[in-house]
């Protein structure tokens, strides 16, 4: 319960179906707050936990959503959009709305990259409604401004620990594609300790600053995937690029808390290869790279990446009604299949509750 207190144990549950049902009947004044679900699996020596609230709760009826363009431009006069209330029953609400408008503008998130090596990265840009831009002769210019750090020989003789400056690196005019996604390489110089590149298009203007990781032996290494859509059944290729020559290098791939695979792949003394590996379902539906080099005993130089994996299931689940609408107090049939000898699990849950919060459902991606 909130205070920490055991209110329910169950030990050694064991199912052939993989899955484990049980209940738990709270009392007539349980203590309100944050409670927590927590189950070991034994063998694996793995813990998961889940929260659920437990309060005075007035089950909402209706649900409001609101429906806008995916940006807009400093320069645009007007900002439209729709906003719907409907009754979980699918009939449309009545009444007034409050609406309030302001900017919501977080921090920029940025990965870290390794120095002396080409980073590729990627500019979309579309239209208000989200699609590439009709226009075909569209220019894209990039520019790449280095902020470095450097030390010079008895530089205990000057009044600074290192000298440091801004630079620009040579500017890209590049022409959209179609498909309204840019591809960009750019060089990143020894000495840099940050990036910050700058995307025009018109008067729109993106800024992102890439900050440089710390490593001893000032060496690194950086992962990329070369597929966009990564799926149950073919090969993933992972593109390696690193600072110094590669004999052997490490990886390990993690799905749902559990290894995947390991293995070696020989570098053959290069700084930029690339390795394939096989995808089943044992990856679905994300997975996590982890690859690393060692240099002697005295440091691992690593990276990693996550993915997602299209083709959770070998066995396919449909589930139907055998009609799109009904009267209450009616009889309706539900139907589900799936492979010879399954077992399926249903759930029925009060859409209101939905409404109310979500997070505990299952799903492909949980």
């Amino acid at each position: 319960d909130p205070s920490g207190n055991k209110i329910k144990v169950v030990t050694n549950a064991t199912s052939e179906t993989s899955v484990v049902q049980d209940s738990l009947q709270l009392s007539d004044e349980p203590p309100f707050g944050s409670w927590v679900i927590e189950v070991s699996l034994v063998d694996a020596k793995e813990t998961s936990s889940l929260t659920f609230e437990v309060s005075q709760y007035e089950l909402p009826t209706f649900e409001v959503t609101v429906e806008t363009q995916q940006y807009a431009l400093i320069s645009d006069e007007l900002l439209t959009g729709t906003i719907k209330a409907e009754y979980t029953y699918g009939q449309p609400v009545k009444g007034f709305v409050e609406i309030h408008v302001g900017p919501d503008q977080g921090p920029d998130q940025c990965g870290v990259l390794p120095k002396s090596t080409q980073i590729g990265l990627e500019i979309q840009v579309t239209t208000p409604d989200g699609k590439p831009p009709v226009n075909k002769n569209i220019t894209v210019s990039v520019y790449t401004t280095v902020n470095y750090q450097l030390t010079v020989p008895d530089q205990a003789l000057y009044n600074v620990d290192q000298f440091t400056g801004t630079y620009g690196l040579p500017g890209q005019n590049l022409t959209l594609p179609a498909s309204g996604l840019l591809a960009v390489n750019i060089e990143i110089p020894k000495n840099a300790t940050s990036i910050t590149i700058q995307a025009t298009v018109g008067a729109v203007e993106v800024i992102k600053t890439v900050q440089k990781v710390f490593s001893p032996s000032n060496n690194y290494l950086q992962l990329s995937l070369e597929n966009k859509v990564i799926k149950s059944g073919t090969t993933l290729t992972v593109n390696v690029a690193a600072t110094l020559p590669v004999e052997k290098l490490f990886y390990k791939v993690y799905s749902r808390s559990s290894l995947v695979v390991s293995g070696v792949v020989d570098g053959n003394n290069r700084t930029s290869f690339t390795f394939e590996l096989s995808v089943n379902s044992e990856f679905a539906p994300n997975s996590h790279l982890l690859a690393f080099i060692l240099l002697g005993t005295q440091e691992i130089i690593a990276d990693s990446l996550s993915f997602q994996v299209e083709g959770l299931f070998n066995n396919e689940v449909t589930v139907s009604f055998n009609k799109n609408q009904t009267e209450p107090n009616t009889e309706i049939i539900l139907q589900g299949t799936a492979k010879p000898g399954s077992t399926i699990f249903f759930l029925a849950v009060d859409q209101s509750v939905l409404l109310l919060k979500t997070g505990n459902d299952i799903t492909p991606e949980k």
